[in-house]
């Protein structure tokens, strides 16, 4: 077996996390499936819908009801019917997420799920790992980001600190061990024009911040803007700002604001390797 690479997180005490190294791709390992699942998608949503489940499957997929004694995975959460795992996918079955999904248009797998969905495609950008042009709202890494950037030729771009340019995470100063600087959006930082790149973050660690950027070879003068506990950061990217701005944030948390959301900032939900 080829062995494609190898990750740790022994050193805790280093604040260290696991990332996948740029360039591995992990959804072209399941394009082929992928393909397949979704040319066969829409015919199977039509017989669900106009016809329900085909009698010759009703009598295997037992008659065991949900009750607070009697739980399993592939027990519906919806219509608590029993199934077989083929049916079933974190605790709904597919016909309920289906009605959940185009009829209700929510997220289908968690029930408080506080996530984006996207109307357009009827998928939630978290659970669902979506991304979507239309809503301005994508998944991806930093290579992703530096295209992005090369195409949309944002005026102002926003950057996270903490997991997104930075590994450190939870406030930590990136001067107490071992961190770096994601090389994507170091060149994508570096590609950008003078003053046009600020760092928004809620690390109180300003000063700590600009000698790290400093000492990693980041541009002089970046920008860096601590927000507090209950402030949003798009008062901090919309304030007195006009054209096409990016904003790049590790935290869904972050781009669920209903004025970044109306703005039509572009906004990208990072996660390393996630492409």
């Amino acid at each position: 077996t080829e062995r494609l690479f190898v990750a740790g997180d022994a050193d805790l005490s280093a604040s260290t996390s696991m990332f996948i190294p740029s360039g591995f791709r992990v959804g072209d390992l399941f394009a082929r499936c992928r393909g397949v699942c979704e040319r066969e998608f829409p015919r199977m949503m039509r017989v669900l819908r106009d016809e329900g489940w085909p009698t010759h499957l009703l009598g295997r997929l037992g008659a065991e009801k949900r009750t607070e004694m009697s739980f399993k995975e592939t027990t519906c959460r919806v219509c608590a019917r029993g199934f077989s795992s083929l049916w079933v996918h974190r605790f709904i079955c597919v016909a309920c997420e289906l009605n959940e999904r185009f009829e209700l248009g929510r997220c289908p797998y968690r029930e408080s799920c506080a996530s984006p969905f996207c109307p357009h495609a009827n998928r939630c950008f978290v659970c669902d790992s979506w991304s979507c042009a239309e809503c301005r709202l994508i998944r991806g890494d930093g290579e992703e980001c530096l295209a992005l950037a090369q195409n949309i030729d944002p005026d102002l771009t926003y950057l996270d600190w903490d997991r997104t340019v930075c590994t450190t995470r939870s406030g930590a100063s990136p001067l107490k061990g071992t961190h770096a600087v994601d090389p994507d959006l170091l060149s994508m930082i570096c590609s950008r024009p003078k003053g046009s790149v600020h760092i928004v973050t809620r690390n109180s660690y300003r000063d700590d911040i600009k000698t790290f950027m400093a000492r990693a070879g980041l541009p002089d003068g970046i920008p860096v803007h601590t927000v507090k506990k209950h402030q949003s950061k798009a008062e901090v990217i919309l304030e007195g700002n006009e054209g096409t701005i990016l904003f790049v944030d590790d935290s869904v948390a972050e781009h669920m604001d209903e004025r970044l959301m109306r703005s039509g900032v572009f906004r990208v939900l990072f996660g390393r390797a996630l492409s």
